[in-house]
């Protein structure tokens, strides 16, 4: 496996890249503590209670990894229209298999990172260009998703960027 150090990457790089990571690594960073089964959440007509998702347990986990990305079909919401089309970013796509993400005590690859962390998307730019998407647990990138207040440190790390460049 490639050690972090071996790609070419720079701090500030490797600092947005986690920064995306995290904003968007959906619904728990915690260990599973609720056996129910995240596929089988409000799945058929009439799922059971213990499959239900609902306003008093929709930031439970594992019914948050259902409920970030069905937030419109629990509470009112307003879909915002663009004022343009959206511009299409050039790839220049990187394999990011093998980076090295974990501690030293707790050794991670970027896959198992993602997995542990139930991360519902992810995208990495690099000098304007996508290096790397995925889309994990039913997402795509049409898929409206909860951000809460990570939508701070998103604004915050795109002025960054920009005052930086």
């Amino acid at each position: 496996m490639r050690r972090l150090c071996h790609f070419h990457l720079n701090a500030a790089w490797m600092g947005r890249l986690l920064a995306i990571a995290t904003v968007l690594a959906g619904p728990a960073m915690a260990q599973v503590t609720n056996p129910v089964e995240a596929a089988r959440l409000m799945q058929g007509d009439a799922p059971t209670a213990a499959f239900q998702v609902h306003i008093d347990n929709w930031q439970q986990y594992p019914q948050k990894i259902w409920s970030f990305q069905h937030s419109r079909e629990l509470f009112p919401t307003r879909r915002l229209t663009p004022v343009a089309p959206a511009r299409r970013l050039p790839q220049a796509l990187m394999p990011l298999e093998d980076l090295q993400v974990g501690s030293s005590e707790k050794p991670q690859t970027w896959p198992q990172m993602l997995e542990s962390t139930h991360t519902d998307a992810v995208l990495v730019l690099q000098h304007g260009r996508i290096v790397y998407e995925r889309y994990f647990n039913g997402m795509t990138p049409a898929t409206p998703h909860l951000l809460f207040s990570a939508t701070k440190s998103m604004a915050g790390l795109m002025a960054a960027t920009a005052i930086a460049e």
